[in-house]
């Protein structure tokens, strides 16, 4: 049975309802046009809340600023969704204060080795790999979805996702898997981008999340029944979110120990990373990795090749560059290479989606493409420099007003 992943009652469930207190819930003020795939909408929707939201006190403010980190996303405006998610941690707004002076610290000893190619080795001798990621940040689903090739050349054949709800049957297309009764996040183009790739390499995916009593507990009895007990010499590829991989605690990442005996390390892509201000990170982070001015992920180790461990409760953290734009938009979109910086002729502010074109064969009367698009680029402001940034291909872009009005649509080759 299908059952919508709204990341309202995902909310709601843990924290409070928002209407109980007098003030509009973002989740249904912006179901209606997610649900059409129309995110640009439901942001205008979020902000016609925004002033009440936000007034109402930190707890409105906290699910009123998750809502916005994760609508900003779909839209592609990833600077201003790692704003907002961060608003959900320190509060609104984000102070501007320079960083707190912290000690010199002795750095000499560490190395930081490339994150992909540590997880491949690591993979060979497990059966699961297990990490996290921000669903707000797309940066985490672009390093897993660079995996996925080397793991299933390891006998990987399984994607264990949390972003889908729990069914007995894997999710076999690209549309099952970004229906909107299935998930939430899975409508990023970035998410969509790892689906297609994990179809492609012949993964079979399943959804494991629900939001029964004991949540984490029952996402791992899901992932158990699905995979392990099905097949207990399998390897499964496990990709949360945020802290259901820490170590300790009722965590998913104890209870699957529990249900399959099986051992393995978890990876977090979740603490590492660059945050809105330079007060936000980590002294670890700030004043060391920063100046590595590497391009890829990496995880560091010490001068023995073994892990350090940085941060409480992560068995490996995973350390993502600071973001570079290139044509205003941010460097790891361009996948290593794989993909590329596209001009796009732009007239009036427009949101601008590109998709593939063998996927919009059948376009309904409205012009809305129910899968998510390759990329998509939001300008509210005409520059000389607006780019999609994609991989060669065929691809349908559709231009549409910032009112929703589908104003052209065009083929392009890259």
């Amino acid at each position: 049975m299908k059952k919508i992943l709204s990341l309202a009652a995902c909310l709601g469930a843990v924290f409070f309802s928002a209407t109980a207190q007098g003030v509009p819930d973002p989740g249904d003020v912006t179901r209606p046009f997610v649900q059409r795939m129309d995110h640009y909408g439901a942001l205008g929707a979020l902000r016609s809340i925004e002033t009440e939201s936000r007034a109402a006190g930190r707890m409105p403010q906290y699910l009123f600023d998750t809502y916005l980190a994760n609508i900003h996303a779909f839209n592609g405006r990833l600077d201003s969704a790692n704003i907002a998610y961060y608003q959900t941690l320190y509060g609104y707004p984000l102070s501007t204060e320079a960083p707190e002076p912290t000690e010199p610290a002795d750095y000499s000893s560490l190395r930081a080795v490339d994150a992909r190619e540590y997880i491949l080795d690591y993979a060979e001798g497990s059966q699961v790999v297990m990490l996290n990621e921000s669903h707000t940040c797309p940066v985490g689903r672009i390093f897993a979805r660079g995996l996925l090739s080397g793991l299933r050349e390891h006998g990987y054949e399984y994607l264990c996702l949390e972003a889908l709800a729990y069914r007995p049957e894997p999710y076999t297309d690209l549309a099952s898997a970004t229906d909107p009764e299935a998930g939430y996040y899975t409508a990023e183009s970035n998410y969509g981008e790892l689906i297609r790739e994990a179809l492609r390499l012949g993964y079979t995916i399943y959804g494991y999340d629900d939001w029964g009593p004991g949540r984490d507990s029952l996402q791992a009895a899901h992932i158990s029944e699905l995979v392990f007990e099905r097949d207990p010499a399998a390897r499964a590829i496990v990709l949360a979110g945020h802290g259901h991989i820490v170590n300790s605690g009722n965590t998913l990442y104890r209870y699957l120990k529990q249900a399959t005996g099986l051992d393995y390390v978890a990876f977090d892509q979740d603490v590492q990373r660059e945050r809105p201000a330079l007060r936000y990170e980590g002294a670890l982070y700030r004043d060391y990795f920063r100046g590595l001015d590497l391009d890829a992920p990496a995880v560091l180790v010490d001068s023995a090749g073994v892990v350090v461990p940085v941060d409480e409760g992560r068995d490996v953290s995973v350390f993502t560059p600071p973001t570079r734009l290139v044509h205003g938009r941010p460097h790891w979109l361009l996948q290593d290479g794989r993909r590329a910086p596209v001009r796009v002729q732009v007239e009036q502010p427009s949101v601008v989606k590109a998709y593939y074109a063998d996927e919009v064969a059948l376009v309904p009367a409205d012009g809305r493409v129910m899968v998510p698009p390759a990329d998509v680029l939001v300008v509210e402001t005409l520059t000389s420099d607006p780019c999609l940034i994609l991989a060669p291909g065929r691809y349908v872009v559709q231009y549409w007003s910032l009112d929703g009005v589908l104003l052209r649509t065009e083929k392009l080759e890259v």
